[in-house]
């Protein structure tokens, strides 16, 4: 027994020994395998950033964030994406983000949206950069551009302050403010950035927070405020806001609910456009109208209401061929309404006959959106007789091929889009110009039959039967109105190129040509409201004579659009980008096609007076 105790406590001490090394050594290679990975981001910098905002007509707001990057001295990165972001509560105000190379606007580089920054309190995107990533080595640096398009986020309000005029009392006055990320939301800290806002059209700057804005540029094209803050601290949650007045009222918040535009292309090469509108507004005071920009070449413009009573459409800027749109109505925030606009555009701007027979459609789906549109919806219809061949659609929104037994037409939707979605529509079709006379000719062996039925039945020689009316329900006063309207039209319009020649002579006083510029525009105006109101009389009594203002129409739109094109010609001559041998054979075509069109209106106004007498 006394030998086997110290046995005993040998075989203990031992077993003890034995799992404390066995301890010792298991957390020894544990602490081995764990190895802090460091991030890509602590060998590279970021030089600057540039905060573009850009406020939109209708409450849309585009911010460019531009970050000019580089590797730390002495490294060698390859950088394969990049994230940064805003404070979170501009998730649902944000409608589109795309991304793209500073130095190649071109390239653009793939968002994955809602990706965070890390910590709670942030929206964020991650911007992938082409297989391969990017390298950045010592002295070398890398710029890219991340575009966030963000609708809703310009507020109508009121601000009160004392009166100078009148002591003791308070002016208040209508006031839009700003509600925007001051700064962009970075993984990492910038030296610096710059930050840059552009206000619309006659909008002066009133306050705002950040406040140490120094004001630039011109407020009839817009006031540019600027300022600069370094450095720029990681993950900056800032809130910003300013307030701006609107001068001449002009800037209005409009939400876009739904627009749904329809394309029809007939066999000559027209396109008529027909857009529903269903907008809200967003303003403090009451709303009447909003202005629209509608695509390059749109004319003989019509608006109507909902209850197809028809509303004005003035032109409001040529340049950008934006009408300003009068609803008929009054709206209170938050209220809605519908209206409808028609307009034709000439198939020269939009069509190309790639070979005898083979079409190519061109359109710009959201060049003219000004503003975001919640859900856009565009079906274009081909001629009759037409086969789509080839089609090069947007990658994103949903598409509907339809193909009847004459025509096929393709539908397209997609939501929150604003010009900076650069939705194209490339289609390419062939088309037989015979097609165009088929149903003239399928009508005129309609015709045909019946009268040979008749003659068949209708033997017997019939009491003389007195001459038609001119239409069931048209009164030939209507079509005096129209006729002499159109004459009417006439006048001014030269009257307005004869004013425009004497001004370029300097044979008239600037002050005097503004003057009867603006009361024969005023005319013209109110002239061209009052003949939509006598065609559509027209046009819902007579099925015959609505053909004839429908060529009317026709005939006055080809009208418009050779003129359009015949002053771009003008303007690319006298800018040298044609030649003159070029320069007079397009005028040659555009003469051609002005003598012809004006036959067509003189021959239908002619059958139009005659049914007035």
């Amino acid at each position: 027994m006394r030998k086997t105790k110290p046995i005993l406590l040998i075989c203990i001490l031992s077993f003890l020994a034995f799992s404390a090394l066995v301890f010792i050594n298991a957390n020894a290679t544990t602490t081995k395998t764990i190895v802090i990975k460091a991030s890509v981001l602590d060998d590279v910098q970021v030089d600057y950033v540039d905060h573009f905002v850009t406020i939109l007509e209708g409450g849309t707001v585009v911010i460019n964030d531009t970050l000019r990057l580089s590797a730390k001295p002495g490294q060698t990165v390859t950088l394969t994406e990049y994230s940064l972001g805003f404070p979170y509560k501009y998730k649902y105000r944000l409608a589109y983000c795309f991304a793209f190379n500073a130095s190649n606007p071109s390239q653009e580089f793939n968002v994955i949206l809602d990706t965070g920054l890390g910590e709670i309190g942030y929206y964020g995107v991650t911007v992938v950069f082409p297989e391969g990533g990017v390298q950045l080595t010592d002295g070398q640096s890398f710029s890219f551009t991340t575009v966030f398009v963000f609708s809703n986020i310009i507020i109508s309000s009121t601000y009160t302050y004392p009166s100078e005029e009148q002591l003791g009392k308070n002016v208040t006055e209508p006031v839009l403010t700003l509600d925007y990320p001051a700064y962009p939301s970075l993984p990492q800290n910038a030296s610096s950035v710059n930050v840059t806002i552009v206000c619309p059209p006659k909008a002066p700057f009133v306050d705002g927070n950040p406040s140490t804005f120094s004001i630039g540029g011109n407020l009839e094209k817009g006031q540019i405020l600027s300022l600069t803050r370094a450095p720029l601290e990681k993950l900056t949650n800032f809130i910003g806001w300013m307030n701006f007045t609107s001068q001449d009222n002009t800037y209005r918040v409009v939400t876009i609910d739904a627009l749904e535009r329809r394309i029809e292309i007939d066999g000559w090469g027209n396109i008529f456009v027909t857009e529903d509108y269903t907008v809200t507004s967003q303003m403090q005071q009451q709303l009447t109208g909003m202005r629209i920009r509608l695509p390059e070449g749109a004319n003989n413009v019509s608006a109507w209401n909902l209850q197809g009573k028809a509303i004005t459409a003035a032109l409001a800027d040529k340049n950008t061929t934006t009408y300003s749109v009068d609803f008929g109505l009054a709206l209170n925030r938050g209220n809605s309404t519908k209206f409808k606009l028609t307009y034709y555009l000439p198939g020269t701007y939009y069509l190309t006959e790639t070979t005898p027979g083979d079409f190519n459609l061109n359109f710009p789906t959201t060049k003219n959106l000004n503003r975001v549109a919640r859900k856009l919806t565009t079906s274009i219809t081909f001629p009759e007789g037409a086969s789509l061949k080839q089609s090069t659609l947007p990658g994103t929104g949903d598409y509907i091929l339809q193909k009847g037994a004459l025509s096929e037409k393709i539908l397209f939707t997609a939501y929150n889009v604003s010009l900076y979605n650069n939705m194209n529509l490339t289609m390419e079709y062939s088309y037989s110009l015979l097609w165009a006379s088929y149903r003239p000719t399928l009508w005129m062996t309609a015709l045909a039959a019946i009268g040979c039925v008749v003659a068949l039945i209708w033997k017997a020689p019939r009491a003389a039967v007195p001459a038609p009316l001119p239409g069931v329900g048209v009164k030939t006063h209507v079509l005096r109105d129209i006729v002499s309207s159109y004459e009417e039209r006439k006048r001014i319009l030269r009257e307005l190129d004869s004013l425009d020649t004497q001004m370029q002579k300097g044979r008239l006083p600037r002050a005097r040509y503004k003057a009867r510029r603006r009361m024969l525009e005023s005319q013209l105006s109110r002239l061209n409201r009052d003949m939509v109101d006598l065609k559509q009389k027209v046009k819902s009594a007579s099925p015959k004579y609505a053909d004839i203002i429908k060529e009317l129409e026709v005939a006055e739109a080809e009208l418009q659009g050779v003129e359009a094109e015949a002053r771009r010609v003008t303007a690319q001559y006298r800018r040298g980008e044609i030649s003159l041998e070029t320069y007079k054979r397009l005028q040659d075509q555009y003469n051609k096609r002005r003598e012809k069109a004006k036959t067509s209106m003189d021959g239908a106004l002619l059958r139009l007076s005659e049914g007035a007498t």
